[in-house]
């Protein structure tokens, strides 16, 4: 019984790490922009933002500029900072690090004009800058010659047919585990 609950626990953490890849996956850079909250007293914070469009959206959001273009839903733009890095951010609103953790990035749905939305942004009072993302590939420099890269340019990636055999591989490792315990818990 607890051996049936455990495989369905890793089933459904398995489809749910799938759905969420491919939903990373379906979103493209022409359908974002990227924005920096205020810090002023009434502004919202990028957490009001993000679970804003996590329940139900109920008029009005949290800014005005949201209200052109309807997004689909605003993401994080870098994980959530804990601890005492939080107390810091906290401590030092206005660092350059407390910026990087108010950028949120807003999601519109596929062939929405971004013209008017990142207008509208621009426009509120809270926003201190909103752009689209800037074009391009992230790519780390490589050193002199005589020093090796971190990573060659030809490095294989993990793209979505990977995670899934990852997934499929991993499934069958938990089950395989699984299994030996209850056959040991078994009397002979």
């Amino acid at each position: 019984m607890r051996a049936r609950r455990c495989v369905a626990l890793v089933v459904s953490l398995a489809l749910v790490l799938l759905s969420v890849i491919a939903s990373a996956q379906d979103v493209r850079p022409d359908q974002t922009i990227e924005l920096l909250v205020s810090t002023a007293s009434r502004a919202p914070t990028a957490d009001d933002l993000v679970n804003y469009y996590r329940g139900p959206h109920l008029p009005p959001p949290p800014l005005h500029g949201l209200m052109v273009g309807d997004p689909l839903f605003i993401a994080y733009l870098m994980p959530r900072p804990q601890g005492d890095f939080l107390a810091y951010l906290e401590a030092h609103p206005d660092s350059v690090e407390a910026q990087l953790y108010r950028y949120v990035v807003v999601i519109y749905p596929r062939g929405t004009d971004l013209a008017a939305p990142l207008a509208a942004l621009r426009a509120d009072p809270y926003v201190m800058a909103a752009y689209p993302p800037l074009p391009g590939d992230f790519t780390v420099p490589s050193g002199p010659p005589d020093v090796p890269s971190a990573q060659p340019p030809s490095a294989p990636t993990l793209g979505i047919a990977g995670l899934a055999s990852l997934s499929v591989v991993l499934i069958g490792a938990v089950l395989r585990i699984l299994r030996k315990r209850s056959s040991r818990a078994l009397p002979i």
